[in-house]
Order: structure tokens, then sequence, then C-alpha cells
């Protein structure tokens, strides 16, 4: 249908229009209401199927979609508390196994020190070896008692006292591994514990059995410890004998025991 048809068909309706409203204004009130609600009923299903309708399914997808996302992102809301409680959780867990571990890294030092206050320190080492020559019954010339002699004294160097045992310690290899063993737990650094270091000496005694034997009982009968790595005892021409101890003390201090 082109414009122009369009066109006559609606001044043809226009021009209908007063004829059509004297017809209406004829007839009695009770048609005239009739006339009014079709026309109004007529005029709403035409407004319903051409545009309510559409609008209507419209509206409902969107409240759909709306539904739908808050849904979702009551989800998103809940998985997202969730893991903020994960991470809460987490954390309390790494600070208490940091505060462990700083606690038995404490006692391990208190511990620590407790044993190195009763091991003679690699400083008072030779002191103390001197000090039981002169206490030795023998130290002096008597009758039938001949004097100890200190052969040789060498040093052993110092060691690192490990968990897996102990190693030689260089000063580059010492700081390396002072390094790698820092303790950490989950990227958060715990204070190291002071290394632990072994001093050793080899001490070559010539005497009699009985001195020697008096020396080694002075020894071991001291308040601090010595640590005992080995003896060796050998008569060459009787009564004399060579006893070689090996001896070790524990220190805190790397310093090396010089002779």
């Amino acid at each position: 249908m082109n414009t122009a048809a369009l066109r006559l068909k609606l001044d043809t309706l226009l021009a209908t229009l007063p004829t059509l409203g004297r017809r209406f204004d004829a007839r009695n009130v009770r048609e005239r209401m009739m006339i009014a609600v079709a026309v109004v009923a007529v005029s709403l299903l035409l407004l319903d199927r051409l545009w309510l309708n559409d609008a209507f399914k419209r509206y409902r997808t969107h409240q759909a979609e709306l539904s739908a996302w808050k849904e979702q992102r009551r989800t998103i809301d809940s998985e997202i508390q969730g893991l903020a409680q994960e991470l809460r959780n987490l954390q309390d867990s790494k600070a208490q196994q940091v505060e462990q571990v700083r606690k038995r890294l404490a006692d391990a030092q208190a511990a620590l020190h407790d044993t190195q206050q009763g091991v003679v320190s690699a400083q008072q080492m030779l002191p103390l070896l001197q000090q039981l020559l002169q206490r030795s019954p023998c130290a002096s010339a008597q009758a039938g008692c001949s004097r100890l002699r200190v052969r040789s004294v060498k040093s052993l160097g110092r060691t690192e006292v490990t968990l897996g045992g102990v190693q030689q310690a260089s000063p580059v290899a010492a700081q390396a591994a002072s390094a790698a063993a820092a303790p950490s737990l989950g990227g958060l650094p715990v204070a190291p514990g002071p290394a632990l270091w072994r001093h050793g000496i080899e001490i070559t005694l010539e005497g009699s059995y009985a001195d020697l034997s008096a020396y080694v009982h002075n020894l071991e009968s001291l308040q601090q410890r010595v640590l005992r790595g080995g003896m060796s005892f050998q008569v060459e021409a009787y009564p004399k004998a060579t006893m070689t101890l090996t001896l070790y003390t524990l220190s805190l201090d790397h310093s090396w025991l010089e002779i």
C-alpha cells in the first residue's frame, strides 16, 4: 500500500467521523456505554497485542537476568568470604608456627648456653692442661717418681657442629652455611641460632704409667668438662711411656684455638 492510498483511506475515515458521532449521539445512554466499553476493550486488546505483550516479555527477561546476576553475585561474595577466612586461618597458623619455632630456638639457645657453660672454653684449654701438669703428684722431682713431660701439642682446628654431624669450617664455607641454614617459615624469617664450634687439640705426654694415670684421673675429675676424642698409650722404654690424648671443647666463639 502506497502513501497516496493510505492518505485516501485516512481522509475517508476522518470524513466519516462526524457521521459516526451523530449516530453515537442518537443512541440511548445504555447503548452508548456499551459502545464505549467495547471501544475501550478493543483498544486495550490492540495495545496489549501491539506493545504491552512485547514489553512484558522484555520485562520478564530482564527480571530473570537480574535474578541470575544476583544469585551469581551472592555465590561470588560467598566464595570471597570463604577465601578471606582461609587466608586469615593460614596467616594465624603461620604466625603460630613461627612463634613455636622461635620458642624452640630460644629454648635450644638457652640449653646450648647452659651446656657451653659446663664445658671448658677454647681459650681456657691450654692453661687448664698446664694446671693439671702442676697438680700431678709427679710434677716435682721425687725419689722413685718421674716427671711428666709434654712431648708435643697440636691444634686440630675448628669444626662447626651441625645437625648432620661435624664439618670442617672455613671462613667462606661457614658464612655460606650459616646463610643457607637460617630458618624461615612461609617466607617469614626466623632469627637463626648461634653456631656451635668444636675446637680440638692433640697432646702427647711422656712419663710413667702412674704419672699418666693420675693425669687422666685429674682430667676426668674437673668440674668443667673436656670432651675426649681418643687416647693411645705406648711403652717405649720401661718405666717411661707416652700417651696421646685427643681433647675437644665446645664453644659459641668461632675463634680458633691457637698453639
